[in-house]
């Protein structure tokens, strides 16, 4: 491999990768090594990896500790996946990515979250500075899910749980919960939780469930939807085939949400034949906004629709 590519093959040594993009690594003197975001350097896969079920601490914490280079699992399987976060983090196999790529990966297990965070099989956030930062043709079999109790803004997806970039042709076979109760902003979605850029070519098959109290918010903010639970970007040919369940507002693709100046989000070229169940008036088949080109086939709120 070349000086700008690193090979990975075992438990431990991801586990390095972890504590060298976090800051917690040590050298062979005890000394703490600063944090490295392997920006332009591309770390692959060469083996399938079996975390066992151990405690997972995500790679990158934060935007001062964010992973910036490209991940290729190389189509290898990383499996036992075991993460279990307070508030005010991000989580996933990867925490924070910042500029950074994901690719050619599947991922096995669970992510659990107890409070406000962004949350995911694969990538708790995705931001972006001036970069295209990218999660593409990854799977998700994980069970990711978070119990409310006092939370200002969660995200949670199948994939990714806030993003800035591109999802694309990824797929989520993983259950996406809420549960509890909470009068902040709860969005759900078997692709990302929220999106501000696009999400093209991904399919969903994992059951999205909001089962957070909507009583005394907005339908709007307590939100399941089969792609994205908030879109502000671009969602297009994309596929939701599961159950789509929320005590707010429920649609089978993702709502086109808009913005203080006017800009609203899209949904294009979809489909969804997964049942959707919101309250009443706020369950779609589609999205609550205009969609282009799209179909349904379903039962929304207990009726057949199409």
């Amino acid at each position: 491999a070349s000086k700008d590519t690193f090979e990975i093959s075992t438990a431990a040594e991801l586990a390095g990768l972890a504590t060298l993009v976090n800051g917690t690594a040590k050298d062979a003197d005890n000394n703490s090594i600063a944090a490295v975001n392997f920006s332009g350097k591309t770390i692959k896969l060469t083996a399938d990896i079996d975390l066992n079920n151990q405690a997972w601490t995500p790679i990158g914490n934060g935007d001062s500790c964010a992973f910036s280079g490209t991940f290729d699992g190389d189509q290898h399987i990383i499996c036992g996946l075991n993460v279990k976060i307070k508030s005010g983090s991000y989580a996933g196999l990867f925490g924070y990515v910042y500029d950074g790529t994901v690719e050619n990966l599947t991922a096995e297990g669970s992510v659990e979250s107890a409070g406000e965070a962004y949350i995911a099989g694969i990538v708790g956030m995705l931001d972006r500075e001036s970069e295209d930062p990218a999660v593409k043709n990854c799977v998700s079999r994980v069970a990711v899910s978070e119990t409310v109790s006092d939370a200002e803004l969660v995200g949670i997806g199948g994939i990714v749980g806030f993003s800035y970039g591109l999802i694309s042709d990824c797929l989520n076979e993983g259950s996406v919960t809420i549960t509890e109760e909470s009068s902040g902003m709860l969005f759900v979605g078997g692709i990302a939780g929220m999106s501000m850029g696009e999400i093209r070519d991904c399919r969903n098959v994992g059951v999205v469930t909001n089962s957070a109290d909507a009583s005394s918010m907005s339908e709007d903010f307590c939100v399941a939807a089969g792609i994205a639970g908030y879109n502000l970007g671009k969602v297009h040919s994309c596929a939701n085939e599961s159950l789509i369940t929320s005590k707010g507002k429920a649609c089978g693709i993702a709502p086109c949400d808009e913005d203080d100046s006017g800009e609203s989000g899209s949904v294009a070229n979809c489909y969804n034949l997964g049942n959707v169940t919101g309250v009443t008036a706020y369950g779609f088949g589609v999205s609550s906004g205009t969609a282009q080109n799209c179909y349904y086939l379903c039962k929304v709120n207990g009726e057949d629709k199409s």
